[in-house]
């Protein structure tokens, strides 16, 4: 017997078992299926620290997502985590981190990568000095017009683990009795492993003051900020922006706004260039489950907008936002306002707990009793080296049953260049215009108390200036899930990926088994 036989045969035991496991258990445990689910309660004193272990077995037909016949073999992932969260004193926060070992059958490098969400926020000094921090460590696609995957483990070039970290500290305080102040100072750096010219520092100074009422119903504001930018070819982009405001609050449900200011920027050549600027916006809250906001603001490169609308009833969440504004980082051009399954639950949440710490703690048990995930954005996003103007809308829906859950999310991205002279290599590089559609529809049944059912469509389509830029990526998921004790978790699942392109289509089967142990 041949090593590669072995491995195959050491793979195809491993997921057996695990396939057994759960079925001999699960059956076992099934109980009234028209219980409802329960939240769990989290403790808002203290530190809290919940290790876990991830273990999973993956058989593909293509593990390097290759045209015409690709390269079948197993995937063994070994990853232990842990998640801390402080929810008193003067650090509240949390951080969690996963360490993903993948060892791939036949002769394909094994690979390790890191997974890091975290924010904090810190009292140095009581009610007057604070600072904010986060770090986040992912994988992220580089280019639009390269292969798009679905699934975390896949030996995909197209790829990089891209590592993020903020620190900001603030003074916040009253000014001559008359105006609240805060005066900030922040720094963020982004790292791609495996691309130089997605690095980039950033650094912002700000100081803001917001008066008192003036006549009950008036409030007037100032702002002075400076943010600049450094990519990892030398470039520097620097904007200055000076604004004064008037907020009128016709009553607590709706409230006007307008702002008169001058930007300062080299957005195109190195000299900078300056513009007076001028905005409104309004903010309504018609009730407690409805809330919209819009601000809209002409600027040196036209007019910038952001848009959001939130309602929830007692068994739906909706959501729809459109902005349009202009990226000067080089993280992932993907607008932040895209709503994932975690959104649209949070906010679902927000009638049966109010404290944001402990609705997070309640929409991650939901997420895990349920076998479901924050899903990620329906559209992937890209890395960028140059300044580009991004428009992304987003229309999210979920539907909350007894045993069912249903979200619906259609985002339509886009990206235009605004920097023809810059030194950077990227998508940007080989077209002006990037456009990215996506669609996502998932579906979860509850079998039993322990047991669940889902399922997921997507659908992304990415467009270039050219037609050899164009590609449509197709993917179905079914997944069953259990609770097979009180920390102990298991998955079995399989799925169907359809990329068709001009330079790279692919297609790939794939099924799964995984056993996750909370400590």
């Amino acid at each position: 017997m041949n090593k590669m036989t072995a491995e195959r045969m050491a793979g195809r035991s491993c997921i057996s078992s695990i396939i057994l496991l759960f079925f001999c258990l699960s059956s076992s445990r099934a109980q009234n299926d028209a219980e409802a689910f329960k939240p769990n309660t989290v403790s808002s004193l203290g530190l809290s620290i919940a290790p876990r272990l991830y273990l999973g077995e993956t058989w593909s037909n293509n593990l390097s997502l290759k045209s015409g016949d690709g390269d079948s073999g197993w995937i063994s992932e070994i990853s232990p985590g842990i998640r801390v969260d402080s929810k008193s004193g003067r650090v509240k926060g949390y951080v969690d981190y996963s360490l993903h070992q993948y060892i791939y059958s036949g002769n394909t490098k094994n690979s390790l990568q890191n997974l890091l969400a975290s924010s904090a926020s810190a009292e140095v000094l009581d009610n007057f000095a604070f600072v904010d921090m986060s770090a986040a460590i992912s994988q992220q696609t580089i280019s639009a017009f390269g292969p798009q995957s679905v699934a975390s483990g896949l030996n995909n070039s197209n790829k990089t683990e891209v590592s993020t970290y903020n620190v900001s500290p603030y003074l916040r305080g009253r000014f001559l009795n008359k105006a609240n102040y805060e005066a900030r100072y922040g720094f963020s750096s982004t790292r791609a492993k495996t691309l130089e010219s997605a690095n980039t520092n950033q650094s912002l100074y700000s100081l803001t003051m917001n008066g008192d009422e003036l006549f009950g119903k008036l409030r007037w504001g100032t702002s002075a900020s400076r943010q600049e930018s450094t990519r990892n070819n030398g470039e520097e982009t620097q904007i200055d922006d000076l604004k004064v405001s008037l907020t009128y609050s016709l009553d607590r449900q709706l409230s006007f706004s307008a702002t008169k200011g001058r930007e300062t920027a080299n957005y195109i050549v190195s000299q900078k260039q300056s513009y007076g600027t001028s905005g409104f916006g309004v903010n309504w809250s018609p009730a407690e489950t409805t809330r919209l906001s819009f601000n809209a603001e002409n600027k040196l490169l036209g007019r910038m907008h952001q848009l959001t609308i939130e309602h929830r009833t007692p068994r739906t969440s909706w959501t729809y936002s459109d902005s349009k504004s202009v990226s000067i980082s080089n993280s992932n051009t993907l607008n932040s306002t895209s709503s994932t399954l975690y959104d649209l639950l949070f906010i679902q949440f927000s009638s049966i707990e109010p404290d944001p710490i402990k609705r997070a703690q309640l929409v991650r048990d939901f997420l895990k009793s349920n076998g479901l995930t924050s899903d990620p954005s329906t559209v992937n996003g890209y890395l960028t080296s140059s300044t580009s103007v991004q428009r992304t809308k987003d229309l999210s829906f979920m539907l909350l049953g007894i045993r069912d859950t249903v979200r619906f999310s259609i985002t339509k991205s886009a990206g235009h260049s605004i920097n023809g002279s810059s030194l950077s290599v990227d998508d940007f590089s080989n077209s002006n215009n990037i456009r990215q559609n996506g669609l996502s529809v998932s579906y979860s049944h509850r079998l039993t108390q322990d047991s669940s059912l889902s399922s997921q469509y997507s659908l992304q389509r990415i467009y270039g200036d050219v037609v050899t830029q164009g590609s449509r990526t197709k993917s179905i998921n079914l997944n069953i899930s259990s609770k097979l004790s009180q920390k102990i978790f298991a998955t079995v699942g399989a799925r169907r990926v359809l990329s068709s392109s001009t330079v790279t289509p692919y297609q790939e089967t794939a099924v799964l088994g995984s056993l996750t142990v909370q400590f």
